[in-house]
């Protein structure tokens, strides 16, 4: 029988494809493919034809999850799903080294660097989808990256920030305990792999898991802010904390190079927006390759205007970190990720109700457990499923596998680059922070977006979400209301009460914990109303 050769609009993916010889398929096929339509990709919007209906272009070929993109085309479209995702994977690793750490500059160019490299591996384990039996499988086996989960941050930095300062312990000892901490806590989604959709989507509808990744999102963006403004410290010692020959002081932000000047000042101010309207300039006018890197292009541009600068003989950037980084450096949340992987399926043009959807969700939760793990065990923080780059499939109609495989060896690639970490450390604060606050932003977006996904916010629906917005919202604006005197610390409180103590209390003062609690369980007692014709 005479083999069939492949149709140059989809072209199967076989294993026969990789090597010297090339089945069925010419040269200029299996390096670049057929089909794909670079000039969609990379033409600009035309600001004379910006808001015409004739402006529309069409949409370029689809490319399925299993179709060959071709080995140079795969490599081009696995850079640009790894450019949108590097302004989220950098940040995170930032975030948790507390200010003022000794050598705290070290452990964030390291976490950054382990962050690019374990997001690399297990996103490859992903995209690859590893069937185990008939029934069971390892990651999503779809154009599904993984990444650091922004849902560990402010739990993260609670806790070390309570471990080093209330109890004494280096950044070392600290991220340790938290290290062995997530290294358990991983067995949840693993455990939840193994139950039913039906069951999950249940316990877990989109109020609950949208209210709290609103509430994170909320978190963080005051973060990104206060970052804009020079730096988080500075912004939270308050403009005037000193004395001066008897005259208030503005305290001075560090993390801006030589740039030292008062929380909110213009030059800061202004760096920050710089990024943040290159952004929006971007997504106006940008190519679709260019709007799906919006957030790292605003970012670098940024970056290079802070570089060739100075404000009164004082640089943004020096050659500090760069000097004292090594060329090559090695390393030694669960619920979210049903929603993203879903949503992937669904931008792949696959079904996403029937048993192999399901299958792939559910290897997508168990993977984002063995994630976890590998993670802590890496030493950096836990990963979950990344659903911004389910944009980057929809604008170019892109869903093969083969750009995600390119995808995790970039990722990979750039972890092993000790300067790029270095680079990262060399961000100054406040340009930093206008890419940070636009980037925090989208999450609570995502948070909105799945709270309306089911398109019909009943009176119960809206009900839980007026009580866990109230008391979520509320803690976010006033920490420190069930932190103090709810439960005061007596001087006869043995440690496994006061460790009790404590875990409550940072419950209480963590907006999003609260919020998510609260939601949870109004979900489980609420009966369901009946639908109103």
């Amino acid at each position: 029988m005479d083999p069939i050769k492949p149709e140059k609009s989809q072209v199967d993916c076989d294993c026969a494809a990789i090597g010297w010889r090339v089945p069925g398929r010419s040269w200029r096929e299996f390096f670049f493919g057929t089909g794909f339509h670079w000039g969609f990709l990379c033409t600009p919007a035309n600001p004379l034809k910006l808001y015409s209906k004739t402006s529309q272009r069409q949409p370029p070929h689809f490319f399925g999850v299993n179709d060959w993109l071709g080995i140079v085309t795969a490599i081009m479209v696995g850079a640009q799903h790894a450019l949108a995702m590097v302004g989220g994977l950098i940040v995170p690793p930032l975030l948790i080294v507390p200010f003022g750490t000794p050598n705290g500059d070290d452990y964030k160019r390291y976490l950054v660097q382990a962050a690019l490299i374990v997001t690399g591996v297990m996103t490859l384990v992903q995209v690859t989808g590893i069937r185990i039996g008939g029934k069971f499988m390892w990651g999503a086996g779809v154009l599904s990256v993984m990444g650091v989960s922004f849902t560990s941050v402010p739990i993260v930095q609670s806790t070390l920030a309570k471990l080093m300062k209330g109890e004494g312990m280096s950044f070392d000892e600290a991220y340790g305990h938290v290290l062995g901490t997530l290294c358990v806590s991983t067995l949840t989604p693993i455990l939840f792999s193994f139950l039913p959709i039906k069951v999950l989507r249940k316990v877990f509808p989109p109020v609950v898991s949208g209210v709290t990744i609103l509430l994170i999102g909320i978190h963080l963006t005051g973060a990104g802010l206060a970052n804009w403004g020079g730096g988080s410290f500075c912004s939270q010692t308050g403009n005037y904390n000193k004395l001066v020959n008897g005259v208030p002081a503005p305290v001075l932000c560090t993390g801006n190079g030589q740039v030292m000047y008062p929380f909110g000042n213009g030059n800061y101010v202004g760096m920050g927006f710089l990024v943040f309207s290159t952004i929006i300039l971007i997504e106006i006018l940008g190519s679709p390759f260019m709007r799906n890197c919006s957030a790292i292009i605003g970012l670098l541009f940024g970056y290079f205007i802070a570089a060739i600068i100075d404000v009164d003989g004082k640089r943004f950037v020096t050659s500090a970190s760069f000097e004292s980084a090594p060329a090559i450096t090695a390393i030694i949340t669960g619920i979210e990720s049903v929603g993203d992987t879903a949503a992937t399926i669904e931008a792949s043009r696959m079904p996403v109700t029937d048993d192999e959807a399901s299958l792939r969700i559910k290897g997508a939760l168990f993977n984002d457990g063995v994630s976890g793990l590998f993670s802590a065990l890496a030493t950096s923080l836990p990963l979950t499923t990344f659903a911004q780059n389910n944009g980057v499939i929809s604008l170019t109609n892109v869903a093969a596998r083969q750009s995600g495989w390119a995808c995790g060896l970039w990722l990979i690639l750039l972890g092993i680059l000790g300067k790029v970490g270095a680079f990262v450390i060399s961000i100054p604060n406040c340009v930093l922070g206008g890419m940070t606050t636009f980037l925090f932003a989208n999450v609570m977006s995502s948070g909105i977006k799945i709270i309306v996904s089911e398109g019909n916010l009943d009176r119960r629906t809206r009900f839980i979400m007026a009580c866990s917005l109230a008391l979520g919202v509320g803690v976010e604006l006033v920490p420190q209301w069930g932190n103090y005197w709810l439960w005061p610390v007596t001087p006869d409180m043995s440690s496994g009460t006061r460790g009790i103590r404590d875990a409550i209390a940072l419950i209480l003062s963590t907006s999003f914990c609260l919020a998510a609690i609260t939601a949870f369980i109004l979900n489980l007692l609420l009966p369901e109303d009946a639908h109103d014709e």
